[in-house]
């Protein structure tokens, strides 16, 4: 899916973890959109080492 890992933040740590794991699974776009919709801010960290920071605040995809 080319996700390495999420971070995800959230009222709840049970809904957190629930949103990460599936934007695991969705994949960078997909998972951003899912982030979105859901509410949830997280940080989508990529196989080439981006880092893609979206959710709450909308998508503001940056490198490091």
């Amino acid at each position: 899916t080319g996700v390495a890992a999420v971070v995800a933040a959230a009222p709840d740590a049970w809904w957190a973890q629930g949103i990460a794991k599936s934007i695991v699974v969705a994949g960078v776009e997909a998972g951003r959109a899912l982030a979105e919709r859901a509410h949830v801010q997280s940080w989508i960290f990529l196989d080439d080492g981006r880092v893609r920071d979206c959710g709450n605040d909308g998508d503001r995809n940056r490198a490091r």
